[in-house]
């Protein structure tokens, strides 16, 4: 059975290309453009990974970010966050949250998908 993956990003035409690239490689991916969205496919499967072109402040109704919100589900999947340019972080780094990995925009739809298998997936 192949791993369930979710992406979330606001740009919809990304979305359709991530989602695209990562089902093409032999995931089961679902996609969301808006919190709620995002909130309700989380409440009603179980991902593997979710990608997420930010933390998205104020996720769904909680008032939370979207990593509160993954760390109250009992199956907590790994998190890609993908962010702009900073001059003080790493290409690709852990957040202080060990199932949090952190790459700077752009990336590559080939380094994503490594990225993806590559992850420890408990």
């Amino acid at each position: 059975m192949a791993q369930k993956l979710l992406v979330i990003d606001e740009n919809v035409q990304l979305l359709t290309l991530v989602g695209d690239y990562l089902s093409n490689l032999g995931y089961e991916v679902h996609r969301a453009s808006e919190s709620d969205e995002a909130e309700a496919l989380l409440k009603n499967y179980e991902f593997s990974v979710v990608i997420a072109g930010t933390d998205w402040k104020e996720f769904g109704d909680t008032g939370r970010t979207l990593t509160q919100c993954i760390k109250c589900l009992v199956h907590q999947p790994r998190i890609i966050l993908l962010k702009e340019f900073e001059a003080s972080s790493r290409a690709a780094s852990l957040s202080d949250d060990a199932a949090i990995l952190v790459v700077e925009k752009p990336v590559s739809l080939l380094r994503l998908g490594d990225l993806v298998h590559e992850l420890p997936i408990s």
